[in-house]
């Protein structure tokens, strides 16, 4: 067991943790069973992630379960619920015929149990009226046996939404 105390003005920060120990570690056993740890899991997201921004699409697919559900939201041409591998493969198709990605940042990752959340911020521009977006992020993945089963965006969705209207705001 670990007690660590440190010390702020008149406050105190306590970080506990209690030491596994062995033939208790659940995480061994679920290595055991086949099933990924939070550290396995965390990694396969990290890696979806360079997959995409070099462009490897096909590799990132292979990270998905046939059966996945990919969540959009929003009512955008790119919003939706796409549901398997290929569906998932026609949505960034349609991302990347659509739309032009300046910068896309995964900044912090969190795992607990089969969910790996990742935090961020993306710019770009829609194609077809030049407008361009921005937006802070989350995305949840859920895993199964090695694959992502699940994927919900959260967004902006208002940002995205006005960037691919056609309509001429008003000036003000």
């Amino acid at each position: 067991m670990y007690l660590i105390a440190f010390s702020r003005g008149r406050g105190v920060l306590v970080l506990y943790s209690e030491r596994r120990r062995p033939g208790n570690d659940i995480e061994a056993q679920n290595h055991e069973e086949g099933k990924m740890s939070e550290q396995d899991n965390l990694r396969l997201v990290q890696e979806g992630y360079g997959d995409f921004s070099r462009g490897d699409i096909q590799t990132l697919l292979g990270k998905f379960a046939d059966d996945i559900e990919w969540v959009i939201p929003g009512s955008n041409p790119l919003s939706g619920t796409y549901k398997g591998r290929n569906r998932v493969g026609d949505f960034f198709k349609r991302l990347s015929d659509l739309t032009e990605i300046s910068a896309f940042e995964p900044r912090e990752f969190i795992a607990q149990g089969d969910k790996v959340v990742v935090l961020g911020r993306e710019t770009g521009q829609v194609k077809s009226t030049g407008r361009t977006f921005q937006s802070d992020w989350a995305m949840a993945f859920t895993l199964r046996d090695g694959k992502v089963v699940r994927f919900q965006e959260y967004a902006d969705t208002a940002n995205l939404e006005a960037a691919f209207s056609t309509a001429q705001r008003a000036s003000a």
